[in-house]
């Protein structure tokens, strides 16, 4: 007698595929739960970054849309951009502010103006109210590729001007540190705002990036990057506030 079956019926194939079939909807289950629980943490943080923006208050700035998740504040008495509020197109989770460095610093200086305390205080006062939501601030320092007269260049001009925001945050808006993760670091004149990431890059091509006053405009700032908590349950108080961008 051989050993098949009786009637030819082979049972385990059939429970193999069963279980299979099991494991799939459980995949499927718990992936449509999951990417639920994205996009409507990924829309708590989109109201997170927008309420953000409009700590800036005041007579002196004008708030517009961009559009592509990005919130410019102009500066009407220097009658130009001051500061940029965007979103990560590949990582809604992820937020840049953008401080052009006329905002906060003298010319060649890193210790902060009293309009760049007052916005500092402005944005870093929401950001304390917010660091549920927030996993990470990064303080990134940028600058041209005009020499700065310190020994160390723009990498060190730069670099102290990052400290010195890290400073007024930690120090006098008063985020811990040794609670969350905030980091300064130096880019010097090495990464214009119109680099990629993934770009491989030249000598010339830092040059082209710096072409006109416009241009080393732009790259003279100084950026916090923001990245949020997926699992964020919200801003505080956001109920309370009225985002004031067009």
């Amino acid at each position: 007698m051989d050993d098949q079956e009786p009637l030819g019926f082979n049972f385990w194939p059939a429970f193999t595929d069963f279980m299979l079939a099991i494991v799939l909807v459980l995949i499927l289950v718990i992936g449509g739960l999951y990417l639920q629980r994205g996009q409507i943490n990924v829309e708590k943080a989109k109201k997170c970054q927008d309420i953000l923006a409009a700590s800036v208050q005041g007579s002196r700035w004008e708030v517009l849309r961009r559009g592509d998740g990005i919130i410019e504040i102009r500066d009407k008495v220097a009658n130009k951009s001051a500061i940029l509020f965007e979103r990560d197109p590949d990582d809604p989770l992820l937020q840049k502010v953008s401080f052009q460095d006329f905002v906060l610093f003298e010319s060649d200086r890193w210790d902060l103006k009293p309009l760049g305390k007052e916005v500092l205080w402005a944005v870093g006062s929401r950001l304390q109210r917010e660091m549920n939501t927030i996993m990470e601030i990064q303080i990134r320092g940028h600058a041209d590729i005009r020499k700065s007269k310190l020994r160390g260049g723009n990498l060190e001009l730069a670099s102290k001007r990052a400290n010195a925001v890290f400073e007024f945050l930690t120090r006098d808006v008063g985020i811990d540190p040794q609670d969350y993760s905030i980091s300064a670091t130096s880019y010097g004149e090495f990464f214009p705002v119109s680099r990629k990431i993934e770009e491989l890059y030249s000598a010339e091509k830092l040059r082209e990036a710096n072409l006109t006053d416009g241009q080393m405009q732009k790259n003279r700032r100084i950026e916090l990057l923001l990245r949020y908590r997926r699992n964020t349950s919200g801003c505080p108080d956001a109920d309370k506030v009225t985002a004031h961008v067009n």
